[in-house]
């Protein structure tokens, strides 16, 4: 087990003995660690700026990596199976395999997100509505208000490693979740406006279900 401390790095062997406290905090320079796992012998974690800090387990030699420049509010996952880490910022979203080689990267902006085409009868895009179901469409599409008292950005993948979703909060229309595949091909957008979402989500285990928190009222 693997603990981050503010200016330590602590290992703790199965058996709890013989616990090891590895100074790293001029290395971490007071960043927030997002995540840690175990890459060719070494700790590798993430910061929340999106460079790395490393610790090889050998040697116990504490080092510093180049990464992505995350701005703001930002979050980072390895998938269950740790082959493939998603970061994302406000702006910005990337996705790295296990051997930290780039897999995509792209404009988390809804705006200039390319997302497929929805051509299924339930979808929203492809209803008849009329003039006034039109007009319906358009009010429940504008930005809400109240945006949310959290701009935290989070990521959680499914189960099976299959999907992961990214919440953030847009610029111009409050929250939204994206689903993505797990290599960085993003799939589906949601931007429920008339019920906006807060930052806290979950994916249920075994089923395509997204469970979230909902803004009311400012609360």
């Amino acid at each position: 087990m693997y603990i981050a401390t503010e200016s330590h790095l602590v290992i703790v062997p199965e058996d709890k003995t013989a616990i090891e406290q590895i100074d790293w905090k001029e290395h971490r320079s007071d960043v927030s660690i997002l995540c840690m796992n175990i890459y060719d012998r070494a700790i590798v974690a993430v910061r929340s700026d999106g460079d790395y800090v490393t610790c090889d387990l050998d040697s116990k030699l504490v080092g510093f990596m180049e990464g992505n420049e995350l701005h703001g509010s930002t979050d980072a996952k390895w998938s269950h199976d740790e082959s493939v880490l998603c970061l994302a910022d406000e702006s910005f979203y990337w996705f790295v395999g296990s051997d930290y080689v780039y897999i995509s990267t792209g404009d988390i902006d809804v705006d200039r997100l390319v997302m497929p085409v929805n051509v299924g009868w339930g979808s929203a895009e492809t209803q008849f509505r009329g003039s006034e179901g039109k007009k319906k469409a358009a009010d429940s599409e504008a930005p809400e208000k109240e945006l949310s008292r959290s701009s935290a950005t989070r990521v959680e993948w499914r189960w099976d490693d299959a999907f992961v979703a990214v919440s953030y909060m847009d610029r111009h229309r409050g929250r939204s979740i994206i689903i993505f595949d797990n290599e960085g091909e993003p799939l589906h957008r949601m931007n429920p406006s008339k019920s906006p979402l807060g930052h806290v989500f979950a994916i249920r285990p075994n089923a395509n279900i997204i469970c979230s928190t909902t803004i009311l009222d400012g609360e």
